[in-house]
This record gives structure tokens, sequence and C-alpha cells, in this order.
């Protein structure tokens, strides 16, 4: 086991209050935030839920999102999302951590599906703090214990999570398909009883 900090640059996200255009301004810069609706169990960042966010200044690189990085929310439920694509100027709010792997012998969305893991979970859960909110600390991130696993059976284990999501994507279309089909059905027999 090797911990996190040792295999990565674990950066929190921008506090956005601070960097938030005033309208009456002429200069304003135009982003798109990572929302915390943008995380899900299957660890692949959802770009539908940014938000749209203007500045006041040009927002440093070191918080926009990278293909390759690795999203981890703070606050419950503690899900982690693989970045799989480029996006132009997306930023990451501080209700998150970047998590950018530089240890070549990790695949960077098989560290996300590991943090998303019971294991990290539960880890996690003993280290909430806050009363109304609970949320993770940064310190309790870098403590999270990495299993050193062969490369090729990471790359094997992220494919067969990345098939596995498919298939439940294609039973679940099925299934509204087959619900849809039988409210047809019952509507057509349900107006032939007149």
């Amino acid at each position: 086991m090797i911990k996190l900090n040792d295999i990565a640059e674990i950066k929190t996200g921008l506090v956005l209050n601070r960097k938030k255009a005033d309208m009456s301004k002429a200069s304003k810069f135009y982003y798109s935030v990572v929302s915390l609706k943008s995380f899900n169990e299957n660890a692949l960042y959802d770009n539908t839920f940014a938000d749209e966010f203007i500045s006041n200044e040009q927002i440093k690189e070191d918080y926009q999102v990278k293909q390759g990085d690795i999203l981890l929310r703070l606050r419950e439920p503690n899900f982690a999302v693989y970045i799989d694509k480029e996006y132009e100027n997306l930023i990451y709010p501080s209700l998150m951590v970047r998590v950018k792997i530089q240890d070549t012998r990790f695949v960077p969305h098989f560290i996300a599906h590991y943090l998303n893991s019971t294991i990290v979970r539960r880890a996690l859960s003993t280290e909430l703090s806050g009363t109304t909110i609970p949320m993770i600390k940064v310190a309790d991130v870098n403590e999270i214990k990495i299993p050193l696993i062969n490369l090729d059976k990471q790359k094997k284990i992220v494919e067969y999570l990345k098939l596995a999501h498919q298939e439940n994507e294609l039973l679940q279309n099925l299934i509204n398909q087959k619900q849809k089909y039988s409210k047809e059905i019952f509507e057509t027999l349900a107006l032939q009883g007149e």
C-alpha cells in the first residue's frame, strides 16, 4: 500500500466568491464550473451539470481541469470522477480536490474507481467533520492508502467496469422501453373495451 499523496499532486479547488465578476466592470472571463451533481459511482465526469461562472480575472491554469485528472468531492457522498477528455475553461471549486496522478505505475481511471470503493468510503467516513454538512479534510485524502496492483490488471479492471456500465445502461434502456410498451398495450386494450 502506498499513500495517495506519494503518487499524486492533490490540490483544493478555487474559492469562487473571491473571483466572481462585478457585472458593471468591462473585463469579464467566462468559465464552466464542475458541479457537485457531476459526480457519480461510475467514476466518469458528467459535463451536463456544469455551471457557468463569470470571473473578474483570468483564472490560473492550476484550477483548470485537464484530461486525466481525478476530482474528489469533499462533501458527502465522497465520489471521485475521472476526466476522460479535454474541456475548455473548466474549473473546479473548493468543494473538491483535484488528484493528478504522477506515478506511472498507476492508471488514473483505476484510482478514481478505487476512491469510490467501499474500502475508501469506510476509511473516509471515520474522518468526516462538520455538523450540518459533513466534509472530509484534504489531509485525510492525502493519507488514503492505494494498493500496488500490476498496471495491466488495473487496465483490465477499468475495461471490465466500463463494459459493466455500458451493459447496465443498455439494460436500463430495455426496462424503460418495456415499461413504455406495456403502458401502450394497456391503453390500447383498455380503449378497445369501450
